[in-house]
């Protein structure tokens, strides 16, 4: 894949295997700052037992679901910071709000809380 006027190249990748790349660079990078950019106002986060209950119209379970994983944030944002590693997101949220990004503006509320920077 190509972008359109530009000589850079990438590879576009299922889900699982994005995550799978990242966490093994990640881990090894000589950087010590991770930046993430996201825009899109729209998404479907498969395999995630939150937004499987929100889609379902079950606000109060997404939620809940949310809350259950703050240990493992915590404990994965620690051993970042352990390491000299920094995350840092950008997040561009226009109007109106779609329902994805109800949902993930309360898991990105709870990546801040954990150790993730944001830039809003």
């Amino acid at each position: 894949m190509q972008a359109p006027g530009n000589s850079l190249t990438g590879q576009r990748l299922a889900l699982g295997a994005y995550h799978h790349d990242f966490e093994s660079r990640m881990w090894r990078s000589e950087e010590r700052d991770s930046w993430k950019l996201e825009r899109q106002q729209s998404f479907q986060e498969d395999g995630s037992p939150s937004w499987d209950a929100f889609m379902r119209g079950d606000w109060d379970d997404a939620l809940r679901l949310i809350g259950e994983r703050r240990e493992s944030l915590a404990e994965y944002y620690g051993r970042a910071a352990s390491t000299g590693l920094t995350f840092y997101r950008v997040r561009v949220v226009a109007e109106p709000i779609t329902p994805y990004l109800q949902w993930e503006l309360n898991s990105l509320r709870q990546r801040g809380e954990c150790g993730e920077q944001f830039e809003w």
